[in-house]
């Protein structure tokens, strides 16, 4: 049934004129954003959704054209944009196997389609479109590499920020496919050292940079990184809260790639925080936040001390993005450690009473970051481990779930409560430790 109604379909999308099918962009995104919330409600545990028409051998081929004339010749800059989105959709709807036969026929209208003049939205949209095209199609896009690298970098230096984001997460997916990557970090790492970069461009170059290193890290000659190291301790303490996060991103990844002893080199000029101005001190954490989130295991294996004491002492700072930072860390390492020794890990205890001042903090922001990181302790050491440490947080923990201003604040400690106490075994542990 489903294979002759979609073959119905290609039937009756092959009767409309090419000037025609741009008029039909509307109506078919709605159909699979219906057909993909019904994929979604029937399997809720999925992190994919697919629509099982599109995953017939050719499944795209029906409405595919429709999308492509969309972008290509729809009249107005929101009408691109629509049909844009909607190829999007399409394409992360449908397997890898079943996208093969259609890579040529999408990917070279839109790598010449982007380089035109467009709003940035419509931009923005083809670059996303890209980039999901190099995650559902993989190898079969080698034959585009060097083009897509070519159109991404350009992008790179786009005077809309939305455009030069997309360039730049789309840049680091294209690594995976890409064997040869020392030049371009080379130049992208020029381009951050120059004193003429504008702080934008910085911002969106650290945040290729990171995706270089995310998916190409293996393939970087040991000078490179150390080059992009120094250039992103060095914008940590930039004027510009773009650039010091994105810089803090690429610190982050090109840090795994580092010898041990320059990870602790990097870990001391860190910790090292007399003096520093408040922007520089929020940069800091912000990259120490990001390393412990990005290479925890490693930390805890060979730099635990130093990284959990700078991190205690930006619990503490006067600026609430540096306690906020913090409270992610701190709750990233405290989680690798607890799901390695449970409860009776060396470092809760400690860890635990910092936290738990942190859900008291005035600021919204840290609030969120502190619950947030005790919901993630408390899953990674499973409900009974927990039961050692309630009193150096359990009571504070549940007055933010029943009396804070801030639903996200109250939503995550909830979630944490009820993981703490096993509530979904029932109230018999709850009541245990409430009469205990």
């Amino acid at each position: 049934v489903l294979l002759a109604a979609w073959s119905a379909m290609g039937d009756v999308t092959a009767t409309i004129s090419r000037q025609e099918l741009p008029e039909y962009v509307e109506c078919v995104s709605k159909a699979l954003t219906l057909a993909r919330d019904k994929v979604r409600r029937a399997n809720k545990a999925s992190h994919e959704y697919l629509i099982p028409a599109l995953c017939l051998p050719k499944g795209l081929a029906p409405i595919v054209q429709i999308f492509l004339q969309g972008v290509l010749s729809a009249e107005s800059a929101d009408a691109r944009e629509d049909a844009t989105k909607g190829l999007t959709l399409a394409v992360s709807s449908t397997t890898s196997a079943a996208l093969k036969a259609h890579i040529i026929a999408i990917t070279g209208p839109l790598i010449r389609v982007v380089g035109d003049k467009h709003p940035s939205a419509v931009k923005s949209a083809i670059l996303e479109s890209l980039g999901v095209l190099i995650n559902k199609g993989g190898i079969a896009l080698k034959p585009f590499v060097p083009q897509l690298q070519t159109t991404f970098v350009k992008c790179l230096s786009d005077v809309q920020i939305s455009v030069r984001m997309k360039a730049a997460t789309a840049i680091g997916l294209l690594m995976a496919l890409q064997t040869r990557v020392d030049a371009l970090v080379n130049d992208l790492i020029s381009t951050v050292e120059s004193d003429e970069t504008e702080a934008g461009i910085c911002e969106s170059t650290y945040k290729a940079i990171a995706g270089v290193f995310a998916y190409g890290g293996k393939n970087i000659a040991a000078p490179n990184v150390t080059r992009a190291v120094d250039a992103a301790y060095a914008a940590l303490a930039s004027s510009s809260s773009g650039e010091r996060a994105c810089a803090s991103l690429a610190l982050s990844r090109a840090f795994l790639w580092c010898p041990t002893e320059e990870r602790t080199a990097v870990l001391e000029r860190l910790n090292a925080g007399d003096g520093r101005a408040a922007e520089h001190r929020e940069g800091v954490a912000d990259a120490l936040c990001q390393i412990s989130r990005a290479n925890g295991q490693v930390i805890m294996n060979d730099h635990a001390s130093i990284t959990l004491n700078a991190l205690v002492r930006a619990a503490s700072d006067e600026r609430p993005p540096s306690r906020a930072a913090a409270a992610r860390g701190l709750g990233a390492l405290a989680a690798i450690s607890a799901t390695t020794s449970g409860g009776a890990s060396p470092y809760l205890s400690k860890l635990m009473p910092v936290l738990s001042k942190l859900l008291r903090d005035a600021v919204i922001e840290v609030r969120y970051a502190a619950t947030r990181a005790f919901r993630v302790i408390i899953h990674a050491a499973g409900p009974s481990e927990m039961s050692i440490h309630f009193e150096s947080f359990m009571n504070v923990l549940a007055e933010c779930a029943v009396a804070d201003k801030s639903s996200e604040v109250r939503h995550q400690a909830e979630r944490a409560v009820y993981r703490a106490f096993n509530l979904q075994n029932g109230m018999d542990e709850a009541l245990e430790h409430l009469r205990a």
